[in-house]
């Protein structure tokens, strides 16, 4: 269970910067002997105001030689990021220097933080609820600047609410359950018609969230698209072309790429994995059926596939073993190399991949690409069913409780219809609320806790 911080537990303190050579580094001290520490190293200042930057040297108490010129602040309890008195110490980044500072803390009373005790630390004395931590660390791995736009959403509280909202519906319609227990005689009987709309009400915003929260994991983590097809169709050509660069050897040899080769693009927010794979054909060397085989994996594993088809030549036995390969997957026919003459009818392939848009390009010289990509992207969303408007970031956390929630409000309104025992009815909305507190964290256990802050490094 959440519980306030108790104010007899140690001071922490760690670097809260990545460690290596840099400009500024920043050492975090939280507890109730923060001041105290400070005074004993920053010796300047016999009067210490909260949130007052201050400019002077830290001093190693004991042999009194100066260690570097810092600024330093402190932070009065309970206006500060843990709750608790802190301080922060902005010293220059080197790491003798910051580790030297950090040593002197720890012999004036301090002890190393575990990972993401701040942050806990800042939980438990209610600065923050358990989404909007989690935000923290969306925030921190977003990979796109997008991607840390929907978790800056999460950190305002925007899904907070939303839950907290769903919650409060409940709760007043487990009073008027209860009520009809505990007063039977002396109150109306349930508008079932109503309290069924409610439930329903619930049961739907929940269900809105859920697939919200699917279309928000793709980006948070990201899809694989495998770009496959038989040898010297472009795949290569194209992978550069979407990267905007030379990163695999392009010649004229078929079977020049060997191993899966894999690259990162930023779709408008939403990051896609490129894997390069060997062409699919049968193998003239051990490298190549290495590679080959490799490819039949990255077919079988990848997200989504860009089936590429050379459209200056005719469909070969190698195209259809190709067609055949990735028929029951989904993704984009690619059909290359505009700037030659066109040989190849594409009847077979649309007849085979009916449910595949086919774009036209040239790797070589760029034609086509940008469609190509918004393309991608297109069916990336469709298929996940997002838009840019309902995008939510849920964990599996997130998504356990919330779809035990569901299931609680699914078997309630089965109880309304059969006429079933208002106890049993309760229980279930009792049930659905308990998992929405769990979502945020107003109810939920230790070890949930610590396994949510044990994803933080050591200084947050």
């Amino acid at each position: 269970m959440k519980q306030m911080i108790n104010s007899k537990l140690e001071t922490i303190a760690a670097i809260a910067t990545p460690i290596g050579v840099g400009g500024v580094a920043v050492i975090r001290i939280s507890g109730q002997k923060s001041k105290d520490i400070l005074k004993n190293i920053f010796p300047s200042f016999t009067k210490i105001l909260s949130h007052k930057m201050l400019n002077g040297w830290i001093v190693d108490p004991k042999k009194r030689n100066k260690v570097d010129r810092v600024m330093a602040c402190f932070m009065r309890a309970p206006k500060s990021y843990t709750g608790e008195d802190v301080v922060e110490i902005y010293c220059h980044g080197g790491v003798a220097v910051a580790n030297k500072i950090l040593s002197l803390i720890f012999s004036s009373g301090a002890v190393i933080a575990s990972r993401g005790e701040f942050s806990k630390r800042a939980f438990l004395n209610g600065k923050f609820d358990l989404i909007q931590a989690e935000a923290i660390l969306d925030l921190v791995k977003a990979p796109t600047e997008k991607g840390a736009g929907y978790a800056v959403s999460q950190l305002e509280g925007k899904l907070s609410k939303t839950i907290q909202g769903q919650r409060s519906e409940l709760v007043g319609l487990l009073a008027q359950v209860e009520a009809q227990i505990d007063f039977a005689d002396d109150m109306p009987p349930l508008n079932f018609a109503v309290f069924t709309r409610k439930t329903k009400g619930v049961l739907k915003a929940i269900e809105n969230l859920v697939n919200a929260g699917y279309g928000g994991k793709i980006f948070r983590q990201g899809v694989s698209v495998a770009i496959v097809g038989r040898p010297n169709v472009g795949k290569s050509s194209l992978l550069n072309a979407l990267l905007n660069e030379e990163r695999a050897i392009v010649t004229e040899e078929p079977g020049t790429t060997r191993d899966s080769l894999v690259e990162q693009i930023n779709l408008d927010g939403l990051v896609v994995r490129l894997i390069d794979t060997a062409g699919l054909r049968s193998p003239r060397s051990m490298a190549e059926k290495a590679g080959i085989k490799r490819a039949q994996k990255e077919v079988l594993f990848a997200d989504y596939l860009i089936a590429v088809f050379d459209r200056s030549q005719k469909i070969s036995s190698q195209d259809e073993a190709t067609i055949l390969a990735i028929k029951n997957k989904k993704g984009l026919v690619v059909l290359n190399k505009t700037d030659l003459p066109e040989q190849l009818k594409s009847e077979k392939i649309n007849k085979s991949l009916s449910q595949w848009k086919a774009i036209k390009i040239s790797a070589l010289f760029g034609q086509g690409i940008p469609k190509l990509a918004k393309e991608l992207k297109k069916l990336i969303l469709k298929d996940n069913g997002v838009s840019q408007n309902t995008v939510t970031f849920l964990n599996a956390r997130h998504l356990e409780c919330l779809q035990r929630a569901g299931e609680a409000l699914k078997r309630s309104l089965s109880i309304i219809k059969q006429g079933s025992s208002p106890d049993l009815l309760a229980l279930d909305i009792k049930a659905a609320i308990l998992a929405l507190r769990e979502v945020s964290g107003a109810e939920v256990s230790d070890e949930v806790i610590n396994e949510v802050f044990d994803q933080f490094c050591v200084g947050k």
